[in-house]
């Protein structure tokens, strides 16, 4: 068996065989490769789309906030406090306070009760 095959027999019979390459060729291809491997200045140009939604994101979380803030602090249940005590009688007073006498301390209602009679 013969170990070689007809494709390399016509290599030699065309007698240039493997050529060598040209004495420039690696300079040229350092070069080349030098000058695809620098990062070239791009701008990159931010689209519109972006930000139109940087902007929304920004108006939902300003919304949240909001809304949150409003729920935990609402100006609806603010209550005249002043108004509602003068509004209560003594006689409504007396008897909050007989059907509560156990809630209340007893230095507290003496206090009271002799700076009232001082008062009439």
């Amino acid at each position: 068996m013969d170990p070689k095959t007809p494709i390399l027999d016509g290599l030699k019979k065309e007698g240039d065989g493997f050529r060598r390459a040209e004495p420039n060729f690696f300079e040229q291809l350092a070069k080349r490769a030098e000058q695809e491997a620098q990062p070239t200045a791009v701008r990159r140009r931010i689209r519109p789309a972006f930000w139109g939604a940087a902007a929304a994101v920004i108006l939902l979380l300003v919304f949240a906030w909001n809304t949150i803030d409003q729920q935990s602090n609402p100006q609806s249940t603010l209550v005249d406090v002043d108004g509602m005590i003068d509004a209560l009688t003594d006689e409504e007073i007396f008897a909050y306070i007989e059907e509560n006498v156990a809630d209340f301390e007893l230095e507290l209602l003496t206090e009271e009760l002799e700076m009232d009679s001082y008062t009439e």
